[in-house]
């Protein structure tokens, strides 16, 4: 059985380093919708230039009556060299963290399968609508991502709504894309990176068959530190056979101790995963010279590449 020795003598150092990098992220997501903001309000009135369109793509807003909030779904068709038999259905990728991450998959979602690296899929990505403030997308991605409440991070106070966030997914979106798009609810794949990561890994750990396939990539594990043995507990006993991807950068620290830290969190959630008694597909990758940012264009192609393939 693995000993989780080194996840323990590591963990102040990894939580001190995660925390650092989770206010970076919140700023960065912020900073973004902050370019977007700005970017929509310049119009010169001597430029002919229009917002650019992503060709196949599309988006609406759906309320939630679990969470009480509008989210934005935006969707990535799958590039058809040929069109579908009428009964044809597709595999589909739930991507949290929409705002960042809509772009970032749908590219690799449609140009993967043209080389045969991975089957077609429908990319959904969940976000936030434009009004809400920048204040409210870091304080309500907190809400959503974390299942437990947290303390001494910015917008603690509004953690812990993540049990409602996945029930969002499972009762009200996934129903609402199956009967707007053709899917199929036995492929389906949840994906998310850092905070997100860690609400991919607690949705596995919470309703194993809510999904196929899991993409967890970096997660932030300092938020739960029950979760490696619960997941190793719930694959050793469950006959389960999901495919799980899990990633990190090898160098997602502020310095090479806490980087070494986060890796050897990771460690730890693969091998609870992976134990001699689980039936779990899983893949592990560490991503040399990457970062906790740097490394997401890399985790996702590598993940779409596994979880997307027969």
């Amino acid at each position: 059985m693995f000993s989780q020795a080194p996840f323990l003598v590591h963990s102040l150092a990894h939580s001190l380093a995660r925390s650092i990098l989770f206010v970076v992220i919140n700023i960065v997501l912020v900073s973004v919708a902050q370019a977007q903001g700005n970017l929509a309000e310049q119009n010169d009135s001597d430029s002919d230039a229009q917002p650019a369109t992503i060709v196949g793509t599309e988006e609406f807003t759906l309320y939630s009556e679990i969470v009480g909030s509008y989210f934005l779904i935006q969707v990535a068709k799958p590039f058809l060299l040929a069109p579908p038999s009428p009964d044809q259905k597709f595999p589909v990728v739930y991507v949290t963290d929409g705002i960042t991450n809509f772009t970032s998959f749908s590219s690799p979602a449609r140009a993967l399968p043209l080389e045969g690296s991975a089957l077609h899929a429908y990319v959904v990505a969940v976000g936030y609508p434009p009004e809400v403030s920048l204040a409210q997308q870091a304080a309500v991605r907190m809400r959503d991502l974390l299942h437990e409440s947290v303390e001494n991070i910015p917008f603690a106070d509004q953690s812990g709504g993540g049990d409602d966030f996945e029930r969002f997914l499972i009762e009200e979106l996934r129903p609402e894309i199956e009967r707007r798009y053709p899917v199929d609810s036995a492929r389906s794949t949840l994906a998310g990176h850092s905070l997100g990561g860690l609400f991919a890994a607690t949705v596995l750990r919470n309703d194993p068959n809510a999904f196929s396939s899991y993409m967890i990539g970096s997660p932030s594990l300092q938020f739960d530190p029950d979760l490696i043995d619960e997941l190793r507990s719930i694959i050793e006993e469950d006959d389960l056979a999901p495919k799980i991807f899990l990633s990190v950068g090898r160098n997602e620290g502020r310095d090479e101790a806490s980087a070494a830290a986060i890796v050897a969190a990771v460690d730890g959630l693969e091998h609870a995963l992976s134990g001699e008694n689980s039936s779990a597909s899983v893949r592990r990758v560490t991503f040399d010279d990457e970062t906790h940012m740097s490394v997401v264009g890399a985790w996702i192609s590598h993940g779409l590449r596994f979880v997307l393939n027969e």
